[in-house]
């Protein structure tokens, strides 16, 4: 049954970045780990696999942490887990970890509960929480988007990460990477299995301004300040940046865009493509890279502040009907009339694949 929920999750979520194990637990053992305190309740098992030959299992017990610095996740990725809880106890999931701490993602049956928590000192403060009842003896998944800016949400998904079960509110989290932490703890006779410990990016950025690939059409590649950034512009390097924040569920999102870098009082257009044109190498326009293809939509007519910024303020899935899960490409197309770098009189941000679902 396994294997077969697997295939089907690789099949939907094929055009997603390619995710990155942060541990798999296929050593066998828990030696890359630093423990905090006096524990014993956490081992490698077989049972707890949810691929592979192996899993950590959480029993009842004295419960420590345990954390490591040798892999790491930083703001703008996407930390996933699957996770299978008892019908009580708690499970956590650390990000950000140093000796001094974490925050943590906390699947919690004994209160019935998602909470994101911050650990400083692997101490236990409650950041943001949202009630859910969770179905013992099942796989779920588990993610955190971390956003570039620091904001954390907390999202339970069903086995596949499709359908979207509960997000914590977002709220601002630590601005600096770190490696990963871990801990829990099950009442009674029962076990909770933690698995497959990855990143990937949130909402993975492509067509920048950087020399390499494709480049800038006059040469007016960004400085590498900020790679993902777009070509340079009358604003000056490193071009303009678009970022996205929110959840992206179909029905029900917040997502939300914003740009920076944009030349001051200057027009846009954010747009929503259905595909990436050239593999994500896009193609020269304007002074600038068009990335998002197939059907395009027009979401909002936006004027830059005096300081180069400028975000959405609409329902970006209603307007651009987004009704079922998948991926789409965000970008924003700028006028640029005085001084642009290539005379085209406009430019264009980065553009960013953000996956939707259910």
């Amino acid at each position: 049954m396994k294997l077969n929920a697997i295939a089907l999750a690789a099949c939907l979520l094929s055009t997603a970045l390619q995710a990155q194990s942060l541990d798999n637990f296929e050593s066998g053992n828990l030696s890359a780990y630093t423990e905090v305190g006096v524990g014993g309740n956490a081992t490698v098992t077989t049972a707890a696999a949810y691929v592979g030959s192996f899993g950590l299992e959480f029993i009842s017990g004295s419960a420590s942490w345990r954390y490591r610095t040798d892999v790491t996740a930083q703001p703008g990725d996407r930390i996933r887990a699957r996770v299978q809880m008892s019908n009580d106890g708690r499970v956590y999931l650390g990000f950000g970890a140093s000796p001094s701490g974490c925050w943590s993602a906390v699947l919690a049956p004994n209160t019935n509960e998602l909470l994101l928590q911050q650990n400083t000192g692997y101490g236990y403060s409650d950041r943001s929480s949202s009630a859910h009842t969770f179905q013992a003896g099942v796989w779920r998944m588990v993610e955190i988007d971390w956003a570039a800016n620091g904001m954390v949400v907390v999202n339970l998904y069903d086995e596949l990460g499709v359908t979207l079960l509960k997000s914590t509110p977002p709220v601002q989290g630590p601005t600096t990477g770190g490696g990963i932490a871990m801990r829990g703890f099950a009442i009674g006779s029962g076990s909770q299995f933690l698995d497959e410990i990855t990143k990937d990016l949130f909402a993975p950025s492509f067509c920048g301004g950087e020399a390499q690939g494709l480049g800038c059409p006059c040469g007016n590649t960004n400085d590498g300040s900020t790679p993902t950034a777009g070509c340079t512009n009358s604003a000056g390097s490193p071009g303009a940046l678009l970022e996205v924040s929110g959840i992206p569920k179909v029905g029900n999102s917040t997502l939300q865009l914003t740009a920076s870098g944009l030349p001051p009082l200057t027009a846009g257009i954010y747009f929503q493509g259905a595909s990436l044109l050239g593999g994500g190498s896009g193609m020269f326009f304007g002074d600038g890279r068009l990335c998002a293809g197939g059907q395009i939509f027009r979401l909002q007519v936006v004027f830059a502040d005096a300081q180069g910024s400028s975000q959405s303020s609409v329902n970006i899935g209603t307007v651009g009907v987004v009704n079922q899960p998948g991926t789409r490409v965000y970008q924003l197309w700028y006028h640029d009339p005085a001084g642009g770098p290539c005379g085209n009189g406009f430019n264009t941000t980065n553009a960013r694949e953000v996956t939707w679902a259910l």
